[in-house]
């Protein structure tokens, strides 16, 4: 068994795929890869007001928002693995176009593209189950930024036939802004979430 097949097995055993869920098509992918890199910012912003006879300004609450940049490699451990791999990068790059209200008519846009996102316990809606599909856990999202490149490095091979190349391996790349939907904060001395012990993340507690 390859190493491609043992991290498939693995990531597909452990449900550690990285799920996908596109409001418009009504549909779910997962890409069962290594994540590279997962990085979360929260920008909290506060406006100051300067008053006389004060040293430090009064800073008024606005928000608090959050921004996830993913980065994750997908192998394939067979030909038809690359193939149904390279089939569903396509499908992703599709997520990221609107719906229109007539064909034809790029002007009419009936719907944006969101995304729900969910990745195991570390990337999912609070109050989900980590262990659920993208449609019923995952983080509603919209994509800010989208890349990937395919693995021609000699570390992973490709198909290789006429007028036909389908590479073994890619890397995804991107950005998003987490559209929350549930309530933020605390009511009354108490945590307004969902579920207080596990936000953002799931940790078991």
């Amino acid at each position: 068994m390859g190493q491609a097949d043992i991290h498939t097995s693995y990531t597909i055993a452990k449900n550690y795929g990285i799920k996908f869920y596109s409001f418009i098509l009504n549909r779910e992918i997962t890409f069962f890869g290594s994540i590279k890199s997962l990085e979360n910012k929260f920008d909290i912003e506060n406006n100051p007001t300067k008053v006389f006879g004060r040293q430090d300004p009064i800073m008024t609450f606005s928000r608090v928002g959050r921004s996830i940049n993913l980065t994750f490699y997908v192998p394939s451990a067979s030909v038809k693995g690359a193939q149904r791999n390279l089939h569903d990068l396509n499908k992703l790059i599709q997520f990221q176009y609107p719906a229109f209200k007539k064909s034809g008519q790029a002007n009419t846009i009936s719907a944006s593209p969101l995304l729900k996102l969910k990745v195991a316990n570390l990337i999912y809606g609070n109050g989900g189950d980590p262990d659920g599909s993208a449609e019923d856990s995952g983080l509603v999202v919209a994509m800010t930024s989208f890349e990937h490149k395919f693995d021609f490095s000699g570390e992973a091979a490709w198909v290789d036939r006429e007028n036909s190349m389908i590479p073994m391996g890619f890397e995804v790349s991107l950005s998003a802004v987490v559209l929350h939907s549930h309530e933020l904060g605390s009511e009354a001395g108490a945590s307004a979430l969902p579920d207080r012990d596990n936000y953002p993340y799931g940790s078991g507690v």
